[in-house]
């Protein structure tokens, strides 16, 4: 994937990451909620955020988010470390590996150095270091398929009715 990405794609981009990330904490809270079914929802809820963004490195600096990251910090990190292994999540880690691929080259367009999370992510066994890196189209495609088949997104509605738009 080239570091040279048209400035209007990384907004589109980073609002795939997004969605991984949104079927990552449904996936979680599923897995939670088969596993550990005396947990309160408002408890599993905040762990499967805290996993992700522990994953991310993107912290929660609420002080109410802190202090539960303070007090739950072994689990977080079993949880993180389990994302390579665990059946629950296998079918997400190629789109995980993508994910965090694409927030990568998009921090780097704005300049910021997060190679650190990758080379974490590879170390925890949740990066798939053999996986071709996608270029754009191909992962909003297969973000879109992902979202689609967890009933994340909406699929576009295009108005038979409509007449063609004038030029102008």
């Amino acid at each position: 994937m080239t570091m040279d990405v048209d400035n209007k794609l990384i907004p589109v981009l980073t609002e795939a990451v997004g969605v991984v990330k949104i079927a990552l904490f449904k996936t979680l809270k599923k897995h939670f909620s088969g596993h550990y079914p005396d947990w309160e929802e408002a408890f599993a809820a905040m762990l499967a955020g805290a996993i992700i963004n522990d994953l991310f490195c993107t912290p929660n600096l609420d002080p109410q988010y802190v202090e539960f990251v303070r007090s739950h910090r072994p689990v977080i990190a079993q949880y993180v470390r389990s994302l390579a292994v665990h059946e629950d999540f296998a079918s997400l880690l190629p789109h995980i590996t993508d994910a965090l691929r694409v927030a990568f080259m998009c921090d780097h367009t704005r300049g910021a150095d997060t190679s650190f999370i990758l080379t974490r992510s590879l170390q925890l066994g949740v990066l798939m270091e053999e996986r071709t890196i996608p270029l754009p189209r191909h992962f909003i495609d297969s973000v879109k398929i992902l979202g689609d088949s967890m009933g994340l997104v909406i699929p576009a509605v295009v108005p038979e009715d409509s007449p063609p738009e004038e030029p102008q």
